[in-house]
């Protein structure tokens, strides 16, 4: 994901549309999405060391491409965003919805808690099985503390975290019978509303 680095960014338009602008140039996405993403955000977050995600869907392709020119930029950075994937043999069951759940970006509520492990980019279970399995599905953020000189070039590491992923649940959901109910399930409504 490509994501803003608020406390690396000017406050003078100018100095922000310059580095947006190069981006633009290196990447092909328009300059605007940056600086409006900066435009949402609040005075206390403009301060904070945690990245704010802009893009969450880059391809692959895209992330190898941009990562040689990431290095160049300031107050832009690319991050990895653990995803969750569901295996139901590509069949496209709607009705699931509601058991499966969804996932989303973590709230200011969630992180606001005192035993919160999030931080501002993460994506947490909102609703159904992502919901109630959180905590297993989640996994641990890995941790990298860095010297730093006056210019942003490391210098040094202190510690290093690596992340450990989220277990995998395997559900006793049939998919393919719940595809042929659904999908009889529509034709029967259309049938009743002729």
């Amino acid at each position: 994901a490509l994501a803003l680095l608020p406390s690396e960014l000017s406050d003078n338009y100018a100095d922000r549309r310059k580095i947006f602008e190069k981006i633009e140039k290196d990447t092909g996405l328009p300059a605007n999405i940056f600086e409006d993403k900066w435009q949402t955000l609040s005075e206390s977050e403009r301060q904070q060391l945690d990245p704010i995600v802009v893009d969450y869907d880059l391809s692959y392709q895209d992330g190898l491409k941009f990562s040689l020119q990431a290095r160049s930029w300031t107050g832009v950075s690319l991050i990895t965003i653990p995803r969750r994937r569901l295996s139901l043999n590509a069949l496209p069951i709607e009705s699931l919805g509601h058991i499966l759940g969804y996932v989303g970006k973590v709230s200011d509520d969630e992180l606001a808690k005192g035993d919160s492990n999030y931080v501002h980019q993460d994506i947490t279970g909102k609703n159904g099985l992502e919901l109630s399995f959180e905590n297993i599905l989640r996994g641990k953020n890995g941790q990298r503390d860095l010297e730093i000189n006056a210019l942003g070039e490391e210098q040094g590491r202190f510690v290093e975290t690596p992340p450990l992923p989220g277990q995998n649940i395997w559900l006793a959901l049939d998919s393919e019978l719940q595809a042929v109910m659904e999908q009889s399930l529509k034709e029967e409504l259309k049938v009743a509303k002729a």
